[in-house]
Order: C-alpha cells, then sequence, then structure tokens
C-alpha cells in the first residue's frame, strides 16, 4: 500500500497546486517548481516499482535522461516550452530522493 501511496499522493499535490496557482502567487517556486518535482517523484518511484526485479544501471538512468531530454527538447524549440535550470534541478532532487526512498524500502523487505 505504502509504495502505492508513494506514486499517488505527490501527483495530488503536483495537480492541487498547479490547479490553485493564484493562491501561491507570493510563493512562485512553489507555484512554478513543486509540481514538477512531485510529478518527477511519482514517475521516478512508479518505473522503480515496474522494473524492481531487474534495476541496472542503465534502467536506473532512464527517467533522469528522460526529464533532462524533455528539458533540453524546449531549450532547443523542439518542444514548445521554457527551459528552466531549476526545473532541471528540481528533476534531479525529486530523481534522488525517489531512488533513496526507494531503495531503503527495498532493503527493508530483505531483512
Amino acid at each position: 500500500m505504502r509504495k502505492y501511496l508513494l506514486v499517488i499522493a505527490p501527483l495530488c499535490l503536483g495537480a492541487f497546486i498547479y490547479w490553485v496557482r493564484p493562491l501561491f502567487v507570493p510563493w512562485s517556486y512553489v507555484r512554478n517548481f513543486i509540481p514538477d518535482a512531485c510529478w518527477a517523484f511519482s514517475f521516478t518511484y512508479a518505473f522503480f516499482l515496474l522494473w524492481k526485479g531487474e534495476l541496472s544501471l542503465a534502467i536506473r538512468m532512464i527517467p533522469i535522461l528522460l526529464f533532462l531530454a524533455f528539458e533540453f527538447m524546449q531549450k532547443f524549440e523542439i518542444i514548445t516550452g521554457t527551459f528552466d535550470l531549476i526545473d532541471c534541478l528540481a528533476y534531479i532532487l525529486s530523481y534522488l530522493l525517489a531512488s533513496v526512498i526507494f531503495r531503503y524500502y527495498e532493503q527493508e523487505k530483505d531483512i
């Protein structure tokens, strides 16, 4: 149950912040970057859950490479959007947090 909550709760938090953006006008970092961090965390954790039997380093790198590719495609105008280094930082931190939490809970099962 906890593993699904770690996928769904950040998505709900990010969606809530996104939908009530006018309330967060004074806190632009919350309004602009927390929803990105939430979906990146959820995606990473869900990805690890789906691949948990075969998590080699190459497979572990897929989510972060996708996140950064998304930002760089915006930079080079391959897709619409605005490139932002803080978005990249939010993706990296979310990826690392999801990796650490996933590893902790998976090791807990092995004990």
